[in-house]
């Protein structure tokens, strides 16, 4: 349960999820080249280990560093390394809470949450084209997701 004022980190179980995914991706991906390859199978799927030992090192180390603060009137998401990010997003403006879990984040009871305001920044234009972003990405554990959605239907 969320408390009011208490900083939380993003969980440990992350970097497992994280590399999980990247190994499956990364494995299909070498046995899609490894078919219609003229390439010996062996070495097209022992050269994707570097690229996603260090896919999986960067999403481990990016997401230590991302943590989740409830105020009485808002939430405030910090983020960053070297650059650090600090979202605040008051309650009021948070419109809709979106969540997605696939197969893979399912097995580790993760939930990726989109946040949604209605806020011009969501709005991304690029090359005559328009893309709709969320304000606040999380990856929460399913309990913590039931938890956010009852405080933020305290607030309205």
């Amino acid at each position: 349960m969320f408390v009011t004022g208490q900083r939380y980190r993003i969980s440990r179980k992350l970097k497992w999820y994280f590399l999980l995914k990247t190994f499956l991706i990364l494995m299909l991906l070498s046995l899609f080249i490894a078919i219609f390859s003229e390439e010996d199978t062996y070495t097209i799927i022992t050269s994707f280990i570097p690229f996603a030992l260090f896919i999986w090192i960067y999403l481990a180390i990016k997401y230590r560093y991302v943590f989740l603060t409830i105020e009485k009137d808002a939430l405030i998401i910090n983020s960053g390394i070297i650059l650090k990010r600090s979202m605040l997003i008051p309650f009021d403006t948070i419109q809709n809470i979106n969540d997605i879990r696939g197969p893979v984040s399912s097995m580790f009871n993760f939930v990726k949450v989109r946040i949604w305001t209605a806020s011009p920044s969501q709005i991304y234009i690029k090359n005559g084209n328009s893309n709709n972003r969320p304000n606040g990405v999380l990856w929460l554990e399913t309990k913590d997701v039931e938890d956010l959605r009852h405080i933020l239907s305290l607030h309205k």
